[in-house]
């Protein structure tokens, strides 16, 4: 639970990148959450709407 904080940093430099639901939760939501915001991440623009769904702590 305690490194949930630090997750979004393993997305930062590549070349491997994560998502999932254990990004906060465990629902089904966040991990479309972290699916939504890693492509955003990754395309460099938001892929949902107009900005990112919610921006890692």
């Amino acid at each position: 639970m305690n490194a949930q904080a630090e997750l979004h940093k393993l997305n930062q430099d590549g070349p491997i990148y994560f998502c999932g639901s254990y990004f906060k939760y465990g629902f089904h939501e966040d991990a479309f959450t972290s699916a939504v915001n890693l492509s955003s991440h990754l395309l460099g623009k938001p892929v949902y709407g107009d900005e990112i769904v919610e921006e890692p702590k």
